[in-house]
């Protein structure tokens, strides 16, 4: 009876830490704030990971500059943007990025936009050569959700021509 107990943990464990996760990612895509920001793409491949967009976000402001190594850093999103260290934000701070700096880059967890392998190399394309943007969903603890990938301020389903999604 042990024996099936744990059997039947094991499982169950995996599915409901995926429930979870999606519950949570649903939760701040639907709670968070709306707001597009500007990205710079580059390497779309990574055997181990697969296809995905990696990218430097634009958050219009110098991130990590004098700290290129720091556990727990933010950007200022709105009234006004401005790169701050520590994990508060600063005093009238409505909407903010959490994250770190690593090797003089601030990262947020946003850096990487996962496609399908069909589609990488035609959106790689598209992001170096076309304005391109994220829209992301920011939570008030300051976590983001991507929420879609733009490129001329439309959504990347709509400027893949139709023969490269089906």
């Amino acid at each position: 009876m042990k024996t099936r107990t744990g059997l039947l943990f094991a499982l169950l464990l995996p599915i409901v830490m995926l429930a979870a996760s999606a519950a949570r990612h649903h939760w701040q895509r639907t709670r968070g704030e709306r707001i597009d920001l500007p990205i710079h793409g580059y390497d779309p491949r990574d055997l181990l990971s697969g296809h995905y967009l990696r990218y430097r976000v634009g958050y219009g402001v110098a991130t990590c500059a004098q700290t290129p190594n720091l556990p727990t850093a933010g950007v200022c999103l709105k009234p006004r943007r401005a790169f701050f260290t520590g994990a508060t934000p600063p005093r009238g701070c409505r909407l903010y990025l959490r994250g770190h700096c690593r090797r003089g880059r601030f990262e947020a967890g946003i850096e990487r936009f996962y496609l399908p392998e069909a589609n990488g190399v035609a959106l790689e394309k598209r992001v170096r050569n076309h304005n391109a943007a994220l829209r992301l969903a920011v939570t008030p603890e300051g976590e983001a959700t991507i929420i879609d990938l733009l490129i001329e301020g439309r959504s990347w389903h709509e400027s893949i021509p139709r023969r490269q999604t089906d």
